[in-house]
């Protein structure tokens, strides 16, 4: 895969908790990166059949409604395999970051995750940070944040 290290223009967020797909529509759009949320892996899969040219990353999480983000990752490497993408899950599956790396993912993150491990994963899939804005935790929007609200885990 040839992914491109400049910032992508829009991203696809794939996430069913709106709380997490807020914050993440947040952090992306601190650094310029507007963020398109559907919380369901069928709903991302329909969308990306039409229009997967508008965004230049996907950031699903793994256990959706409709289909599972592997088959989101799958069904994206197989139709566009130059869109890079980013897998979140909530998951004890201590093999879930290697797994993703293994299938192709571009990164991976466990929840609950930092503010500071998005921005180093942004930078780390995106080499040409100096378009990142830096300290996107630093930012008082972000810093009144109590992440441990956000992710409890559902029943």
């Amino acid at each position: 895969m040839n992914h491109a290290a400049h910032l992508p223009k829009k991203v696809l967020i794939v996430e069913d908790y709106p709380a997490i797909a807020r914050l993440l529509a947040d952090v992306f759009a601190a650094s310029g990166i507007d963020a398109e949320i559907i919380g369901n892996g069928v709903e991302a899969i329909v969308c990306l059949k039409d229009d997967a040219a508008d965004y230049g990353l996907v950031c699903s999480d793994v256990e959706l409604p409709g289909a599972s983000g592997w088959t989101v990752l799958e069904w994206v490497h197989t139709h566009h395999p130059d869109l890079p993408i980013m897998l979140l899950s909530g998951t004890d599956d201590a093999n879930f970051v290697r797994d993703a790396d293994q299938r192709g993912a571009v990164a991976a993150l466990r929840k609950p995750f930092s503010i500071h491990e998005i921005e180093r994963t942004l930078t780390g899939v995106f080499p040409d940070r100096e378009n990142l804005r830096p300290h996107i935790s630093r930012s008082p929007r972000f810093c009144r944040l109590d992440p441990t609200r956000l992710f409890k885990r559902r029943p």
